[in-house]
């Protein structure tokens, strides 16, 4: 009930965030109509085998069997390709050009854990002023309130209960969408959550006062267990530091919880590294960029080998079927994972981890919506924005098929996927 309310009341908030950038957009981008007929639809919820799609003025403006274009529109056949809304990536951290790059690979909507708030600030103009380049959409949650002693990237420390209300008030005005707890680093092997739980608390009690939700970031399991047991509500990230247990799955679902599951930052954190088979996809490769390519190949200075990443995986397929949610989040930003290409390596993981390639796409499409109460996205339904992803294949029996992209709409307006020149 809690949690509800929580995301009641955040949706007020976030809906102000969201209809400003998709506003801009669309006033200043001319467009035609755009039919796509006989085409395969991943609605964000189900699978419809054949459809006619209709995108005019920046929105869905028909969607059936016997849907009608206007006489002008420009039609697209669908045979053999599937419409997907645009890919929700929840776990990200904002660098220069990240939107304009995760649009490109079909990702029109980045959730952000932790940029540099001048760059977040600097983003948020950026997307009310007049332009025709479309790029991804993004909410922030601000700057991360930690209770560890150590933790890369901005963060606020918190180190008494006296400085939880100033903290998360601090975080709403700066205009957060949601509030970020670090609990623990858990990588520090001498560290453990020492006193942080009795600052967790009131941190959760305070945050879910101001009507606001809150996600806490933890590598290891039992902080992981702790943080649900004070009322978080989701994982900001998959713990790796210790094996899982049977329990787990159920353990989230009792409190209608989430985890965003982070395996693509996580593997490469245990040195496992995957993504840069990225870089040879022969859909995603040739419109890898170089500086792109540069951010896969990078590697954490705090890499390690002997991290359990399979009980990350294997804890993910614990989750489905009781009650609980998994939402997909690369960590696009960190060393090794790059924004857009990054989400499709999750989806792959995600799917080797044992969920169906339909789980794979709901947790990057309307189950991160719901969540982060991203209102009309996320999903395929009349009158919703036209973030849309056409791929050739069917993703809903073969993952892979993500990769395959024919276009790209971000509130209607196609995005240029030209592959890069000249920087290779």
């Amino acid at each position: 009930m809690m949690l509800q309310l929580v995301r009641k009341w955040a949706a007020v908030v976030l809906v102000l965030q969201l209809v400003g950038p998709t506003r801009a957009v669309i006033g200043q981008v001319g467009r035609g109509s755009v039919v796509i007929t006989h085409v395969r639809v991943f609605t964000g919820t189900e699978v419809v085998p054949s459809a006619t799609v209709v995108i005019r003025d920046g929105i869905i403006a028909a969607f059936g069997r016997r849907a009608t274009a206007p006489y002008d529109a420009i039609e697209i056949d669908g045979h053999g390709l599937t419409l997907l809304p645009g890919l929700i990536d929840s776990r990200v951290r904002l660098t220069p050009g990240a939107l304009e790059t995760a649009a490109q690979f079909g990702v029109t909507t980045e959730i952000d854990f932790g940029a540099s708030p001048d760059l977040v600030a600097r983003l948020r103009q950026q997307s009310r002023e007049p332009h025709g380049t479309p790029v991804a959409d993004f909410i922030s949650g601000g700057i991360p309130l930690s209770l560890a002693s150590s933790y890369p990237g901005y963060q606020l420390s918190i180190t008494a209960s006296d400085q939880v209300e100033a903290a998360v008030d601090s975080s709403i005005t700066s205009g957060a969408a949601f509030t970020i707890v670090v609990v623990e680093n858990a990588l520090d092997r001498d560290e453990g959550l020492n006193g942080a739980l009795s600052i967790l608390k009131p941190l959760v009690s305070v945050t879910h006062r101001r009507h606001r939700m809150i996600v806490a970031d933890t590598r290891s399991l039992h902080g992981a267990r702790e943080a649900f047991s004070v009322g978080v509500d989701g994982l900001g990230q998959m713990f790796i530091t210790q094996p899982t247990d049977p329990g787990f799955g159920g353990h989230v679902g009792q409190r209608q919880a989430f985890v965003i599951s982070s395996l693509s930052e996580l593997q490469t954190l245990a040195g496992r590294v995957g993504g840069d088979s990225l870089l040879s996809d022969s859909a995603l490769g040739p419109y890898i960029a170089t500086e792109v390519r540069q951010q896969i190949l990078l590697r954490p200075a705090e890499t390690n080998p002997s991290l359990p990443y399979e009980g990350a995986s294997a804890a993910l397929r614990l989750i489905p079927g009781r009650g609980g949610s998994i939402l997909a989040g690369s960590g696009a930003g960190m060393p090794g994972v790059a924004h857009g290409v990054g989400l499709h390596r999750e989806l792959q993981l995600l799917v080797a981890a044992g969920l169906t390639p339909v789980q794979a796409l709901t947790a990057a499409t309307s189950a991160p919506a719901r969540v982060f109460c991203l209102k009309d996205k996320g999903r395929i339904r009349l009158g919703a924005p036209a973030d849309l992803v056409l791929v050739r294949g069917d993703p809903t029996s073969d993952i892979l098929a993500t990769r395959e992209i024919v276009r790209v709409w971000r509130a209607g307006v196609q995005v240029n996927r030209n592959p890069p020149t000249g920087d290779r």
